[in-house]
């Protein structure tokens, strides 16, 4: 029986295991039910940013807060291609 436990330690780890069971998941999934997972990382004030999963009985979804903020961003000010090279 291989040993699919993920060390406390190792949260892109524990990002990566849940993707690669996702399937897995949703067997055991009641259909009215959602697994979410958020992830957040940082690299002191140069960068960060939260990663989340949701896992439901048909579907799996992956979003980035990074991307979620700057589409919002560019629908506040009604400009499609904005985009920005810095954010803290």
């Amino acid at each position: 029986m291989a040993d699919n436990t993920v060390e406390e330690d190792d949260l892109t780890g524990i990002y990566d295991y849940l993707l690669g069971y996702a399937q897995e998941f949703q067997k055991i999934l009641h259909p009215n039910d959602a697994l979410i997972y958020i992830e957040t990382e940082h690299t002191g004030l140069r960068s960060n940013n939260a990663y989340g999963i949701v896992i439901t009985k048909t579907d799996v979804k992956e979003q980035s807060l990074n991307s979620i903020l700057r589409e919002t961003a560019r629908e506040m000010m009604k400009n499609p291609d904005y985009d920005t090279d810095m954010y803290y």
